[in-house]
């Protein structure tokens, strides 16, 4: 076996060329046709007693595949053996023809483990992005609250839209329907006026229409919209009011505090600021981490295998499914039953996979280029935390690690954690006091 080529190719695959001497691939016909004369029974002879010349003419061609086949598995072995690539995923392979009188060349296609050239990853500048809880923010939670028990009241037939209504709105896009406007339907949903704080949304602008009304409205969204279809263009919409309803809200009370799972008003109170401060807290650093990974990410070149990310795509769609409580026969079905098309959701799900795996690569490589441990204290702190969240001892917990053999995932796990923080804590952060509570609930960080 020769190997005439080495060429690295996209997508971490390796490319050989590979030339089989004559003899060798006479040898191997030879061992062929005696396995297949050993297990056919061909006219006029008893089974295995055919002449080799009949049976070489008969089974020249199936021959030659199952020839082709042993050689090119022995070969890539071979080749293998020479070269320090791991192959990752069963090798591909192709070739012109075949003769038991002539050298047999054929091209291997080896996926092997992805590489990484990882650019600078200290010092990457990122924006963090906080809020500090008010008391209007705690009375917007509590108004939801009582809006799920309210009382629904018809406003009246001479009624007009005002804030604080429950109003069913129709809404349909007119600006691009590509001929017969008709062409579009309508779609249906109810909502509280004046609960939404973004400043873009259509309630904004029915406030005095009343039931059976429709409007023609017109809404500017800037660039940075984070709904694409609308970002950076003027659309136009055709809204009609359905119905205009008055919401009765429960009095705000201890009896009703301890209706919705609260002692008192004030505990009411308290528990909410603390939930809406740790979503703040939580949010903000996850947000900042994501940019500080993205900035690392975008220095950084990758060569990622095509079967490690389809791998990666039937992870996230497995944890997608389970998540939401359905088991679809496929990615189309599971995607035509979530109202999205097929083809974008599939997309979504090879980006999602993509930057899964870059994400783990770039951790990987700084955790040895710092060369990060996991000491003892920090794997109990870790086993200390699993058992917590799972209502368990730590002794489970080490028992069952013991027992599935998956102290080193634990431990992989606990590096990429570290590898994080040491990303987030030689980073350039900047932070940003936001105004409102929704500015950074709606904040969408960049990915790479």
């Amino acid at each position: 076996m020769n190997i005439l080529s080495e060429k690295k190719l996209d997508n971490a695959v390796v490319e050989f060329e590979i030339e089989v001497p004559a003899e060798t691939v006479a040898e191997e016909y030879k061992q062929v046709f005696s396995k297949i004369q050993k297990r056919v029974a061909i006219d006029g002879f008893r089974k295995g007693k055919a002449p080799l010349q009949i049976v070489e003419v008969k089974y020249n061609d199936y021959a030659g595949e199952e020839v082709a086949e042993n050689l090119v598995r022995r070969s890539i072995v071979d080749a293998l053996e020479k070269t320090s690539h791991i192959p990752i995923a069963e090798p591909r392979y192709s070739y012109d023809t075949i003769d038991k009188n002539s050298p047999f060349k054929f091209k291997a296609f080896i996926e092997v483990m992805p590489s990484i050239e990882i650019g600078d990853y200290k010092g990457i500048e990122a924006k963090e992005y906080s809020y500090t809880i008010k008391e209007e923010d705690v009375d917007f939670e509590i108004d939801a609250i009582r809006e799920r028990y309210a009382e629904i009241e018809p406003a009246g037939e001479d009624a007009v839209v005002e804030k604080g209504n429950l109003v069913s709105i129709r809404i349909k896009r007119i600006d691009e329907t590509e001929g017969d406007p008709d062409a579009v339907g309508f779609r249906e949903y109810s909502s509280v006026i004046g609960k939404t704080k973004d400043e873009y949304s259509i309630e904004n602008q029915v406030i005095g229409m009343k039931a059976g009304e429709e409007r023609k409205i017109k809404q500017t969204y800037p660039e940075s919209f984070p709904v694409k279809e609308f970002s950076g263009k003027e659309v136009e919409f055709l809204v009609q009011i359905k119905g205009i309803n008055k919401l009765v809200l429960p009095e705000l009370n201890d009896e009703f505090a301890s209706k919705v799972g609260y002692k008192s008003v004030e505990e009411m109170r308290s528990k909410i600021r603390e939930n809406l401060e740790k979503y703040v807290k939580d949010k903000t650093i996850n947000d900042a981490r994501s940019a500080v990974m993205a900035g690392v990410v975008k220095n950084t070149k990758f060569d990622i295998p095509t079967s490690m990310v389809l791998k990666e795509m039937s992870a996230i769609f497995e944890r997608t499914q389970q998540r939401m409580g359905y088991r679809a026969e496929s990615l189309e079905e599971f995607a035509e039953i979530m109202g999205l098309d097929p083809q974008e959701y599939a997309q979504r799900l090879k980006e999602a996979a993509e930057l899964s795996i870059k994400h783990t690569l770039v951790l990987n490589e700084v955790s040895k280029k710092e060369n990060l441990t996991v000491s003892e204290d920090k794997f109990k702190s870790q086993i200390n935390e699993l058992a917590k969240a799972m209502g368990k001892t730590p002794e489970e917990i080490e028992k069952a690690i013991e027992e599935n053999n998956s102290k080193e995932s634990v431990e992989n796990e606990i590096l990429l954690e570290m590898a994080m923080d040491f990303l987030y804590d030689n980073a350039k952060i900047t932070k940003v006091q936001l105004n409102a509570l929704t500015d950074l609930v709606n904040r969408v960080e960049e990915q790479s």
